[in-house]
């Protein structure tokens, strides 16, 4: 069994998309600018560290080198559509669980979570690159980059929020 290294320093492993570069025949990993301010004002006594898509051992081993000991799986892309990306994500997730780390999922990766916790992903029209209203605990205008969302909510999540 792997392990966090003890800390009392709360310590985020953040996920990344996968986009193609522009000009080059490369895939590279990406987060949107605004991620670095909501995580420095909401966010301000946490250590936060990418994670790059490198599959699921390196990711884990990359983790446990920093002592990483909770995770913000981001959103981005269709599930299917970065096979690198879902491997890593699905290897943190079971790592998190062993452990009984804290995760939290935004978008895609709280559909990599209710996938995993048996839920069914289904195409959602008119939701790729638009703003929309997100309801629940709080309100506010979000952005989409992927067109499928979950029919049903597992019965062990907690929704704060639904678009």
């Amino acid at each position: 069994m792997r392990y966090a290294k003890k800390t009392d320093t709360p310590r985020i492993g953040v996920t990344m998309r996968m986009v193609d570069a522009v000009g080059y025949e490369e895939r590279r990993d990406a987060i949107a600018q605004d991620w670095g301010r909501f995580l420095k004002f909401s966010l301000p006594n946490f250590h936060c560290l990418l994670i790059p898509n490198v599959g699921a051992e390196d990711a884990v081993s990359y983790c446990e080198s920093w002592g990483i000991n909770r995770f913000i799986l981001t959103g981005g892309e269709n599930i299917g559509e970065s096979p690198t990306r879902d491997e890593t994500e699905s290897g943190l997730l079971n790592w998190a669980e062993q452990l009984k780390l804290p995760v939290i999922g935004i978008c895609r990766g709280m559909q990599m979570m209710a996938v995993r916790a048996g839920a069914q992903c289904v195409p959602v029209k008119g939701h790729v690159a638009t703003r929309h209203l997100l309801q629940g605990e709080k309100e506010c205008e979000v952005n989409s980059y992927h067109n499928n969302g979950i029919y049903d909510c597992p019965d062990s999540f907690i929704a704060t929020a639904r678009a």
